[in-house]
């Protein structure tokens, strides 16, 4: 199974992560705040959320998904420098499997231009995946984890 997802993160040790989310109509996948504790017991710095923005089959869809989301949500990316937090756009796929041993993905320079007039920094994650994960997984399921903790550190 090949999986291709696009993450929005966004943090800051000053970011009212309630407010902002009151007052755009997203669906975090994690949201955690200054004081919360991590999963190794350490005190967090910021506040901030996830948020799942697409996944798709190909590396193209993909792209078409996240920059369509980044454009119809300018605004409230834009908001983001006034409040003092910084975001990021993070791009995961699975590697490794004789199906797919890499992957890639590719930005245009309008796409790149996209990101960095909204503040958005750009990530890669990949993730390892070996062929008795095929076997393992159920065709047209996709189950992710998500924590009230924020990321792991």
């Amino acid at each position: 199974m090949n999986v291709r997802l696009a993450v929005i993160r966004v943090s800051g040790r000053l970011f009212e992560v309630d407010d902002y989310l009151r007052r755009h109509d997203f669906a975090p996948d994690a949201v955690w705040r200054a004081g919360d504790r991590t999963r190794r017991g350490q005190a967090r710095e910021d506040s901030g959320f996830s948020l799942g923005i697409g996944d798709a089959a190909s590396a193209d869809a993909l792209v078409q998904a996240f920059r369509a989301w980044v454009r119809s949500n300018r605004s409230a990316l834009l908001e983001l420098r006034q409040l003092g937090a910084a975001a990021e756009l993070d791009v995961g796929m699975t590697v490794g499997s004789s199906a797919q041993f890499t992957a890639s993905i590719a930005l245009a320079p309008e796409d790149l231009a996209l990101l960095a007039e909204v503040g958005l920094s750009y990530r890669v994650s990949a993730y390892p995946c070996d062929d008795a994960d095929d076997e393992d997984t159920d065709e047209g399921t996709t189950e992710a984890g998500t924590s009230e903790a924020g990321p792991v550190e």
